[in-house]
């Protein structure tokens, strides 16, 4: 898929995930909006999507800390044929299978999520799995930079690299907020790029954003684990959303659903182009 088609793929989604959230009154818009990019050049370009239609072991796998981002990842599950409409239409039902957080219930979803610090973990043992089972899948692992004050990531970063696990790729939304509160460069004690670098990782500092720098880093390969910080605006795509605190789990109302609806489709309009 072109670059162009990626990028109109992107602002629709966000669209999408705006309607759904305003339609029954829940979600993360923020977190969601920041890895839009980052989820559809991974599903659209870089997965054999037929091998996890199959649901077949030598799939590719992707595990996400951050589910509160799932609905930017159903759109995209729809839209690809492994996940039906009357599924979707689920969302903010109180679903079993089919709510606020991931579910492995669902094709192509490989663990549930909820709480945070887990995902690179479990993505070590699969990896793992895969070099004893003599396997060629790569795993993916999609966390968010708050997310990586849990000590259980580090400890699965330094696993990775002690094991020299090199089919396994995290990447890091670094959006710079958690939900409560902003990230301070300064107040860290090492910026992310650093810690990954010290355990041995391969180290890839990208524009969350930009596809063409996302794919490229996606598709990098090393004797190393690789880490992505992937630099990117919580909201983005809605000017009065971009970096804001208040749009980790805000509901818009009228007037702002109307708003940011009106700058989305400008810019499905200008992707268009």
């Amino acid at each position: 898929m072109d670059i162009k088609t990626l990028k109109l793929k992107a602002s629709e989604n966000r669209l999408k995930v705006l309607e759904k959230v305003a339609e029954v009154g829940r979600g993360h818009l923020g977190g969601t909006f920041s890895c839009i990019e980052i989820l559809t050049c991974l599903y659209y370009e870089i997965l054999n999507l037929d091998l996890i239609k199959l649901n077949s072991n030598d799939r590719d796998r992707v595990l996400i800390g951050k589910g509160h981002a799932c609905l930017g990842l159903y759109n995209i599950f729809f839209d690809l044929g492994l996940l039906s409409l009357e599924k979707l239409d689920e969302f903010g039902t109180n679903s079993h299978s089919l709510g606020p957080q991931l579910n492995y219930k669902n094709l192509g979803i490989e663990t549930n999520t909820g709480s945070l610090g887990h995902a690179i973990g479990l993505s070590c043992g699969l990896a793992l799995a895969a070099r004893l089972n003599k396997k060629n899948y790569k795993v993916f692992s999609l966390v968010g930079d708050a997310e990586c004050d849990e000590g259980s990531i580090w400890e699965s970063v330094l696993f990775a690299s002690q094991n020299k696990i090199n089919n396994i790729c995290v990447i890091v939304d670094r959006n710079w907020l958690s939900v409560t509160k902003k990230i301070d460069r300064l107040d860290e004690v090492s910026p992310l790029e650093n810690r990954f670098k010290s355990y041995g990782w391969e180290t890839i500092i990208i524009d969350g954003h930009n596809c063409e720098e996302i794919i490229k880093a996606l598709k990098t390969k090393s004797t190393k684990p690789i880490a992505i910080i992937a630099d990117t605006i919580k909201g983005k795509g809605v000017s009065f959303m971009e970096s804001g605190i208040k749009w980790h789990h805000s509901i818009p109302t009228k007037n702002e659903y109307l708003n940011a609806r009106s700058e989305l489709e400008n810019q499905i309009l200008k992707n268009k182009l």
